[in-house]
């Protein structure tokens, strides 16, 4: 199944989220985008559709489009969800997974990207989704549910490709692996069919053994 949909986290991933300022991001006295931001969404949005996604505390999806259009990227978004109208929060696996219900996609068609490994790229994981880590800070144990790891927003289409590279090499795959199958089921029934053609050739031969005999 292809890739066509990148969700993106919100916050320290798109715009900068600033602990000391409380309330709606678009209310805030100064947003700010991240490095990277810019040029990765419109390299993006030319063959994907772009969600963001966030826990967002203090905003719903309105106030957060808001936001999104007030740093200037809200026009690469064909879709923005917050929990509040999802009814789930990160890491919850149904916090993914009603975003697939709610634009009618397969979780393996979809790319999650975010910086909280936890909530972002765990949650994401296990909704059956995969994943690209914009790892910030400490780094945990495992990180074994990131299929890449990045450092930095403008090195995520080439991360992207990556996946998608993966996901056409284990189609191919799988491809093969059944063309082999099917090669050797059609093999097995022309030995079960040879093996019926011998038991008849020799009953025949039976046959005429006995009336030459009678």
């Amino acid at each position: 199944m292809a890739i066509g949909i990148i969700i993106f986290d919100w916050g320290d991933t798109l715009m900068r989220d600033f602990p000391h300022l409380a309330g709606p991001m678009v209310h805030w006295p100064q947003v700010e985008v991240l490095p990277g931001v810019q040029a990765t969404l419109a390299d993006l949005q030319a063959r994907h559709v772009l969600v963001a996604a966030s826990n967002a505390g203090d905003s719903d999806a309105d106030l957060m489009r808001r936001a999104l259009d007030r740093g200037g990227i809200g026009r690469f978004f064909q879709h923005v969800f917050t929990s509040r109208e999802l009814g789930a929060a990160k890491p919850a696996p149904e916090f993914f997974l009603e975003i697939c219900r709610r634009i009618n996609v397969d979780p393996a068609e979809c790319i999650m990207v975010g910086n909280d490994y936890d909530k972002d790229i765990a949650g994401a994981r296990r909704a059956a989704m995969r994943t690209i880590w914009l790892a910030a800070g400490s780094t945990p144990a495992d990180t074994s549910a990131a299929d890449v790891t990045v450092a930095s927003m403008a090195d995520v289409p080439e991360a992207v490709q990556e996946i998608e590279s993966a996901v056409l090499r284990g189609r191919a795959i799988e491809a093969v692996k059944d063309l082999q199958q099917q090669s050797i089921e059609k093999g097995t029934n022309r030995l079960q069919m040879d093996d019926i053609d011998a038991e008849i050739r020799a009953v025949r031969r039976k046959r005429h053994t006995r009336g030459s005999d009678g």
